[in-house]
């Protein structure tokens, strides 16, 4: 058991002095003493850690024990709490003060009061004892260090011809050390953050799954009403109100999904030289008159594999965040420029990405600009600088995501009142791929339709839709169920339509089984989400066709008029 801090009681009443031990006795090394001069006396052999001092006595009173105390190096730390039965003015506290008391308490006193304050001291002592060890300990090291110092520095003057001899490798070798430090702490850091981000991010990829199931119910019979009901109608208007709102929460999702690195990504042949265009004459209908905007396309070759969509929202995104950066008017730039990435341009870009060609999309602005604090945690989810319902904090979120799911890397450079700047690396197609021959929907063939779909709202909107397009339809409430279907009817089933995330078995898998009992089987995958990889194999397989969460009427048949065309 640790040792009991000591108190040192000085009072030369005896009830005084009773009481001091009742108050004490139970929690502390409790020690009284009748006078100054006993006081003086013990003090230095019983070390306390806390003095209180009556300050009237006989011969030596409070405050000359206190100042003798104070002065005595041994002493000086020891806290010490003076105590007066004079209430009336400020006289005895001043000079208690002026004394070197820390504290003061008249009498009478709330025991408790007494109490408080003693352990209150007690720990500023051991606190102050504490540092006062460690200081000497520096102070030993400090001293050490110095000695160390000198004697190296004598060292160097007897070797002066051999150091200036190795100086040249020494000099090279501290870099190289120098610079593979600082590249594991980047690599460290790059590494939490990932993992930090990847966990929001299964969060996110959750609730967009649950929020998709919900909006596609929604949309679905919004859509089926809407063509039901006159368009001049006030009901019409409600609809449409619907509609713009699932609208509105597809795009929320589709950030979250992006940011999880959960949206399904087509990849395609994109130039994104003409993506730029396009959304050129977006972002200027939104400019105001102060605000300039330069295009400025040097890239010889803008062609990459990618999700056109994805890209067109981030680089959309970037352009108008660096639009509502220029409130009072400025210079927004969008360039592209090809770049050779190599060692030597990751040491001056600072950019951690492999060898090779690159598309650089450049989007500034010259506006207020970001401190460093902000500008390390732009792209960190849900983080946003901008007021209440003026933003999600998913936006720069979703566009990191989205250039990470597409091999890049997108950095930022910035200062308070030098405006911002954001590079995205993206690789360059290596070959562009052949583009599929299109088809009319007079090609569409109707039939029967089997539903693979666990959740029941989307089941009954799906299917309500695929009636709506002129398809029997029969529904599965899970892969096994489906399958069973299949292989006691093959002939009476013309498409399949499937939900990627189902109960027993990946929607992917299911459809290979379906297509090991009826080969060729023309199918329509439905979601909002993927594990990475599985969704884009399997719709490389002729007659399959993907439609995202929430759709509605028009969405689902243009993915049955591709895979449901007549031969």
């Amino acid at each position: 058991m640790p040792d009991m801090a000591r108190v040192l009681c000085v009072d030369d009443e005896p009830v005084a002095r009773e009481v001091f031990r009742g108050i004490f006795e139970d929690s502390y090394n409790v020690l009284t003493a009748s006078s100054g001069d006993e006081a003086m006396e013990v003090i230095r052999d019983f070390k306390p850690d806390v003095l209180i001092l009556d300050a009237v006595m006989p011969g030596i009173d409070g405050w000359e024990v206190c100042r003798r105390a104070k002065k005595d190096p041994s002493l000086s730390n020891v806290p010490i709490i003076m105590v007066s039965a004079h209430a009336t003015g400020s006289e005895y506290r001043h000079k208690a003060y002026a004394a070197g008391a820390d504290d003061y308490i008249i009498k009478p006193y709330i025991h408790e009061d007494l109490l408080a304050k003693v352990q209150v001291w007690t720990r500023v002592h051991e606190i102050e004892s504490h540092l006062g060890a460690r200081l000497k300990e520096l102070e030993a090291v400090a001293s050490d260090l110095e000695r160390t110092k000198q004697k190296l520095e004598q060292k160097v003057v007897e070797k002066t011809r051999d150091v200036l001899r190795i100086t040249k490798d020494l000099h090279e070798e501290a870099g190289k050390r120098r610079r593979e430090r600082e590249e594991n702490e980047q690599m460290k850091e790059r590494l939490i953050h990932s993992e930090k981000m990847e966990a929001v991010g299964r969060l996110a990829g959750a609730l967009a799954h649950d929020i998709n199931n919900l909006l596609g119910g929604i949309l679905g019979n919004a859509d089926v009403l809407k063509d039901k009901i006159s368009p001049d109608s006030a009901m019409s208007r409600h609809i449409h109100a619907i509609l713009s709102c699932c609208a509105r929460g597809a795009r929320l999702v589709d950030q979250l999904l992006t940011f999880s690195r959960r949206s399904v990504s087509i990849a395609d042949i994109v130039d994104v030289n003409e993506i730029i265009r396009e959304l050129s004459d977006i972002v200027e209908n939104t400019l105001k008159s102060t605000v300039r905007l330069d295009i400025c396309l040097d890239a010889e070759s803008a062609v990459i594999n990618a999700d056109a969509a994805q890209i067109h929202a981030c680089l959309l995104n970037l352009a108008l965040n660096a639009r509502d950066a220029m409130p009072h008017g400025g210079t927004l730039r969008i360039e592209t420029n090809n770049i050779t990435v190599d060692d030597h341009y990751r040491r001056v870009r600072g950019t951690p990405i492999s060898d090779g060609e690159y598309l650089l999309v450049r989007i500034s602005d010259t506006g207020a600009g970001m401190a460093p604090d902000v500008r390390d945690r732009i792209f960190e989810p849900f983080f946003t600088t901008k007021q209440p319902g003026k933003g999600s904090g998913l936006g720069l979120a979703s566009v990191c995501a989205c250039v990470r799911n597409h091999k890049g890397h997108i950095q930022v450079e910035s200062e308070p009142g030098k405006g911002s700047t954001f590079d995205i690396y993206l690789p360059l197609a290596a070959h562009a791929d052949t583009v599929a021959a299109e088809f009319t929907a007079d090609d569409l063939r109707t039939g029967t339709v089997l539903l693979v779909e666990d959740e029941p709202l989307m089941r009954d909107v799906t299917g309500g839709l695929l009636e709506e397009i002129g398809f029997s339809v029969v529904s599965a409430e899970s892969s096994a169920e489906a399958i069973k279907h299949l292989q006691a009817n093959p002939e009476s089933v013309d498409i399949a339509v499937l939900d990627l995330l189902l109960p027993d078995m990946h929607g992917t898998e299911c459809l290979d089984k379906l297509r090991e009992i009826k080969p060729g089987l023309p199918a329509v995958v439905v979601s909002g989400m993927q594990p990475e990889g599985r969704l884009e194999e399997a719709l490389k397989e002729p007659r399959t066709a993907f439609v995202n969460k929430p759709f509605g009427f028009a969405d689902l048949k243009g993915a049955m008029e591709k895979v449901g065309r007549k031969e």
